[in-house]
Formats: structure tokens, sequence, C-alpha cells
């Protein structure tokens, strides 16, 4: 009796450690918005990004995915305002 006690602990902890392998780890998590296109100037801290037809959550430490237009790559960006599919993100870096 005592070794289908430990086999089915052992089992349930396994079953339940499962799902946090799947889980996000915290320390790289980043919110994401992806636009259509957009512009970058330079700016204090990095770039600041203009950029439309946005959509995705996320207005600090956030990844920007800018498509086409002379602002087209992928940046990290400290905090962005959002209204109606445009954005304006501030202190952006370059990622590629």
């Amino acid at each position: 009796m005592r070794r289908s006690r430990r086999f089915t602990l052992a089992v349930s902890a396994a079953l339940l450690a499962v799902p946090l392998l799947h889980a996000p780890a915290a320390h790289g998590a980043a919110d994401v918005q992806i636009c259509f296109s957009g512009d970058r100037t330079p700016a204090e801290g990095g770039y600041r990004v203009t950029a439309r037809g946005c959509y995705g959550g996320g207005l600090y430490m956030l990844e920007l995915t800018v498509r086409f237009g002379p602002g087209a790559g992928v940046y990290f960006c400290r905090d962005a305002f959002s209204w109606n599919g445009d954005l304006v993100a501030n202190r952006c870096v370059l990622k590629s």
C-alpha cells in the first residue's frame, strides 16, 4: 500500500508541474505592439517611434514591431502612448 501511495503522489506532483514548464519567464517578458508602418527620429535615450495601424497591448517596457516604412524594425521601448491604432513610443532601442 505504501508504494502505491508514493507512486500516486509522484504522478500528481509531476502533473501539477507540467504547466509551469510552459509559462514564460517573468524577467524576459514584455508587452508587444505590432504596427503596419512608422517613422523613427533620434531622441534622448534612443529613438522616438511614431507608427500607424497598430494592435497589441502594453504601454510600458514593450517590444514594438514596425513592418514597413522608414522606421521598420523591432524595438524595445520604455514607454508608449496608443490611440485609435496610432502609437508614439519613446526611448526605443533598435533590436533588429
